[in-house]
């Protein structure tokens, strides 16, 4: 029997429509937690925030087949389909992405601590070595395990999808308004991974977490 090397992480990010009550969406979309819970490849799912409105939909897959899967249930589902199309209702379409990133299962996310996750999404320059650019994710990354404690670190983890695009995804026990403080070693890798970075790609925002479920 073979084993997964690495896991998917789906990111749906979207505004709600002007005039949309949060607390009733928020409520509404942990509606979903017990169906996905019961799909298989189905591991673990966060639902969060932004300051300014933005949602981020988070949900990490054994394989890219178990999204397919579970996708095509719901629409067999006549009460999950029905929640669906309330969902889709209440959503700005023109504010709608739906990414899914490959990451190793080394070091998966634990997010149990979290309150606060950071993604971070870019494409890089032409000409980058994509194999020293995720080594240098990694060490940034194995550093802030070794190290992130002091600064509000938990876990993170890095990866890309289909179309090139890198994901470092990173869960924080830290305050939404001031975001982590930088530290002088952390500023190193930042200055190095930059330089390797299309800027006219690079997306950073801060969510806060409002449901979790494994």
């Amino acid at each position: 029997m073979k084993i997964n090397e690495t896991t998917i992480i789906e990111i749906v990010l979207f505004r709600t429509n002007e005039g949309v009550n949060r607390e009733e969406f928020n409520a509404e979309m942990k509606q979903w937690d017990g169906f996905l819970a019961q799909q298989k490849g189905f591991i673990s799912r966060e639902i969060a925030v932004s300051a300014d409105g933005q949602y981020a939909d988070i949900t990490c897959w054994a394989d890219l087949e178990a999204p397919k899967s579970a996708g095509e249930k719901a629409d067999q589902n006549p009460k999950i389909s029905a929640l669906f199309d309330s969902n889709v209702k209440k959503i700005d379409p023109s504010t709608l992405s739906d990414e899914f990133f490959e990451v190793p299962n080394e070091h998966l996310p634990k997010t149990d601590k979290a309150n606060l996750i950071e993604i971070l999404r870019f494409k890089t320059k032409e000409g980058v070595n994509s194999k020293d650019l995720k080594a240098e994710m990694t060490k940034y990354r194995d550093f802030l395990l070794t190290n992130g404690e002091q600064v509000g670190f938990v876990s993170g983890q890095t990866g890309v999808s289909a179309d090139g695009k890198y994901l470092n995804i990173s869960y924080w026990c830290a305050d939404l308004q001031s975001n982590e403080p930088a530290t002088s070693e952390m500023e190193k890798f930042f200055s190095s991974i930059n330089e390797k970075i299309d800027e006219k790609t690079l997306s950073d925002e801060f969510f806060e977490i409002i449901s979790s479920t494994k």
